[in-house]
């Protein structure tokens, strides 16, 4: 199983602010030191529970659907017998998508989850899949509704 190399960045987002509000402590001063120091623990803080979040969001398939944890809206549930339709998007943040047209459910899942090309083969086996291309500015939403039929509610 990988994980998203990317995450090794993040912990250099963290680190950055408590190393510049440390070398402004000796290197200028104590007062101004010790403010970006607090400016520094402050991003951290926000950004580590930004980062909790995510870290416990889940995707799980089973013979009845696929459930997915996803930060600040809870779990997500679509039964396999009610999907419209699946699909892949191969860009630079490639995705999986499954909707629910009767639930009005939309799950997307960015190529981070691992393992992906597994869940992507499963999605397939299980659902109408398509694998699409999307223009430049074209959103999935968009894409949907026309390819759909569906009607922008207001």
């Amino acid at each position: 199983m990988r994980s998203n190399p990317k995450i090794f960045l993040l912990f250099g987002v963290v680190l950055l602010p408590l190393a510049l509000g440390t070398l402004a402590i000796v290197f200028v001063g104590l007062f101004i030191g010790v403010i970006i120091l607090a400016a520094g623990l402050y991003f951290d803080y926000y950004t580590l529970r930004y980062l909790m979040k995510q870290l416990r969001s889940w995707i799980e398939t089973s013979e009845e659907g696929v459930k997915a944890n996803i930060p600040y809206e809870g779990i997500l549930s679509i039964p396999w017998d009610t999907v419209t339709i699946a699909g892949y998007c191969p860009r630079k943040s490639s995705f999986l998508f499954v909707y629910a047209e009767a639930e009005d459910k939309l799950l997307i899942m960015p190529k981070e989850f691992v393992p992906f090309e597994q869940l992507k083969a499963e999605v397939r086996e299980r659902t109408p899949f398509r694998e699409i291309s999307l223009g430049e500015k074209e959103d999935l939403n968009e894409w949907l509704r026309k390819t759909l039929g569906i009607e922008e509610k207001t």
